[in-house]
């Protein structure tokens, strides 16, 4: 049995890879949250999401 029956491309590549990818999009997520949800946008006033990793 191949490990790919299992798992598709993104689970399988390099795990440094796909952490760095996971907060990358953890990063988006949370400006968005930031810029479009009030009670999130006061929450996160004072965090500097670029250093969020």
């Amino acid at each position: 049995m191949l490990m790919n029956d299992f798992y598709d491309t993104l689970e399988t590549r390099d795990p440094a890879l796909r952490e760095e990818q996971q907060f990358d999009e953890l990063n988006k997520q949370l400006q968005n949250a930031r810029d479009h949800a009030p009670a999130y946008t006061s929450i996160l006033a004072d965090v500097d999401l670029a250093t969020v990793n």
